[in-house]
């Protein structure tokens, strides 16, 4: 058998494993791993809420030559509605709408909201096999006023926590920066129990809210949030409703903000979708980081020999004038 031959075989094989490789079904939109917000251009006016609401499309690549129908569901529960038909009507079995493959745009998620959303959906061929499959995680920031109507605020109050080693453990970062960067921010936490209104819904539901403010004792700092709650407290993100763009580090869960050339006071607020305990809400710690704490460090260590120079020379003009002054008087 000839090199020639060999060689081409292996080209063929290579070529068929592309082809056998190409994707029946793939999600384009939402993006994966990407946090929508107020600032995105899915956030827009909702008449049935009368203010802004997340309307994000989903949008799917579809190999209409192998897929015959296919499933979307979001965070594990099946989307049951569309074009106008639900799902116990279409398919009265298993209640889960079977979209046909030339259905690329095939709805829209709009409605109660969840923190982390993970979009799934599932190809079937013309027997109903399952041929393929994709899935993408995404995040939604709001502005908590649009989704729901505060109906009455109750206690509020400021509240302290201590930082344990332990907590620093599960950010993993070295206890040194912790330290150094604490040093540059004045962190106040404050709570409010509320009674609130799902506006999509219309149910009423307990609320704690959580407000935690920064203030950096130099200007200009770049800034790291962490934000822990134990799992105890809150097991999951998805019971809590996030403002402003904050990155889901675990989901069980912390949460991360990031700013950069921080001039003035930083304001982060959340709900936690019950009413916390006093004691729950003071194991809620947050932990600043900052990449100037090495720099801030080094200009201190800098400046205080240079600032000692007068003081010493002060002291030394004012001891000799003394003594001079004293010995005039004997």
């Amino acid at each position: 058998m000839s090199n020639k031959f060999i060689i081409t075989i292996l080209i063929f094989l290579l070529v068929v494993s592309f082809a056998s490789a190409e994707n029946d079904i793939t999600i384009l939109n939402p993006e994966h791993d990407l946090t929508y917000g107020p600032w995105s251009d899915t956030y827009v006016f909702y008449p049935r809420t009368e203010s802004n609401a997340h309307q994000i499309m989903v949008e799917l690549d579809i190999n209409q030559e192998t897929v015959h129908h296919y499933q979307i569901f979001n965070n594990n529960i099946p989307i049951q509605y569309a074009g106008g038909i639900m799902g116990v009507d279409a398919n009265p079995d298993d209640a889960i709408f079977d979209f046909p493959a030339d259905d690329t745009r095939p709805a829209t998620l709009v409605g109660p909201v969840t923190t982390l959303n993970e979009v799934k959906v599932i190809a079937f061929d013309e027997e109903n096999n399952v041929i393929d499959e994709d899935a993408v995680t995404f995040y939604l920031s709001i502005n908590i006023e649009d989704y729901f109507e505060i109906l009455e605020r109750q206690e509020e109050g400021e509240i302290g926590f201590t930082i344990k080693p332990e907590d620093i453990a599960k950010i993993n970062i070295e206890q040194e920066v912790v330290d150094e960067s604490t040093l540059l921010f004045d962190i106040k936490k404050e709570y409010t129990f509320l009674t609130v209104e799902d506006k999509f819904t219309g149910s009423e539901k307990e609320h704690t809210g959580i407000k935690i403010t920064i203030t950096p004792k130099t200007p200009g700092v770049d800034l790291t949030l962490y934000n822990l709650i134990p799992k105890y407290i809150v097991e999951h993100v998805n019971e809590l409703v996030l403002e402003d763009d904050f990155t889901i580090v675990d989901p069980d869960p912390i949460m991360m903000w990031q700013f950069a050339n921080v001039q003035k006071p930083k304001t982060l607020e959340y709900h936690v979708e019950k009413k916390l305990k006093i004691e729950e809400i003071e194991e809620i710690k947050a932990i600043t980081i900052s990449e100037n704490a090495g720099e801030q460090k080094a200009i201190s260590y800098f400046l205080l020999p240079v600032l000692l120079i007068p003081i010493v020379m002060f002291g030394f003009i004012f001891f000799s004038r003394y003594q001079h002054h004293h010995k005039e008087e004997e």
